[in-house]
């Protein structure tokens, strides 16, 4: 027996030595706290140096900023989280209660960068991350709470068709329940909120108001009222992604009008400038041309000034000659 006792012994102690010798070894792997995987990526990506130029810290590291979406949609999501869907990057942030900070006048990082914060979130306090818990899901929140108002209800009520308790006065009326019946019908179906049809629910038959049946048919109605909001929701978040894409898409197309215009200025000055100096240019040609022809008729007096001179000098020649003969 004694035998049998120091194997175990052996065999737990080498059992706890591995098992010690495997967490020191997932420690010394990885260095973040123990949270989930999507915490440690987000937390990994914002150490990243390489991608601070989209996204980074706020200035006082208790938040994080998004400037660039579209870079960030294109680029560093692929390649941190394997898909290219911001409002599902969205989603999951709100899942771990992440909530948007709206953006202000001051903002140094510009009106369509986005800004998430969370408490336990922060630049130097990693320790704090296996705080960021991802949060119940609606419907089992739903669940939980239709069991507790079950249960008070067949505590208040210990069967459908019994009586009030003995020391519920016999005059009492249903105004002194603890919750007031539903006014059903009171409003429109029509109704544009998704929780109208909570007051607007009709009982199924066999269903009386204030008994488990009843509150489990109102919380399975939250609950497909709250994956409506969600659905909404996400919904919103996609409109304003592609709002502020094709936002983005109008200022480029305005930037570059701008500058096409700058442009055409420039031409226009251009074409004026040269229009001025090709009237410059006809102004010197039309005085060119007046000198030419005052030049012209000076040629045509000097030769012909030049015509009487030989003329003269050969009637001087003949008249030497014949002197000579003469004589």
């Amino acid at each position: 027996m004694m035998g049998q006792g120091g194997k175990m012994d052996t065999l737990s102690n080498s059992t706890t030595a591995a098992g010690t010798g495997a967490t020191m070894q997932r420690t010394s792997e990885d260095p973040m706290p123990s949270t989930s995987d999507f915490v440690k990526k987000l937390y990994k990506m914002l150490e990243d140096p390489s991608f601070q130029s989209v996204v980074c810290w706020g200035p006082a590291g208790d938040c994080f900023v998004v400037k660039d979406m579209n870079e960030f949609t294109k680029s560093i999501l692929p390649r941190m989280f394997k898909h290219s869907n911001f409002a599902s990057f969205v989603r999951q942030l709100n899942k771990y209660d992440f909530h948007k900070v709206k953006n202000t006048d001051d903002n140094q990082f510009g009106e369509h960068s986005w800004t998430f914060r969370h408490p336990d979130f922060h630049a130097h306090r990693r320790d704090a991350l296996e705080n960021i818990k991802r949060k119940v899901p609606a419907a089992r929140k739903s669940q939980q709470a239709a069991a507790a108002a079950a249960a008070a209800a067949q505590q208040t009520y210990p069967s459908r068709s019994g009586s009030p308790p003995h020391h519920t006065h016999p005059h009492h009326s249903s105004s002194s329940l603890p919750y007031p019946p539903p006014q059903l019908g009171s409003l429109s179906s029509s109704s544009l909120s998704p929780l109208s049809s909570l007051a607007s629910l009709q009982l199924p038959p066999g269903i009386q108001p204030h008994t488990p049946a009843h509150t489990t048919l109102l919380s399975q109605e939250i609950v497909r009222s709250k994956e409506e909001i969600l659905r909404l929701r996400d919904e919103v978040i996609r409109t304003t992604t592609e709002l502020a894409r094709v936002k983005e898409e109008v200022m480029r197309a305005s930037g570059e009008l701008v500058r096409a215009n700058n442009e055409i200025v420039r031409a226009r000055d251009e074409v004026g400038r040269v229009r001025d100096e090709g009237e410059e240019m006809r102004g010197r040609i039309r005085s060119l041309e007046r000198n030419y022809e005052s030049v012209l008729v000076e040629m045509v007096g000097f030769q012909r000034g030049m015509a009487q001179q030989d003329g003269l000098m050969q009637s001087l020649i003949g008249y030497f000659l014949g002197s000579e003969g003469g004589e």
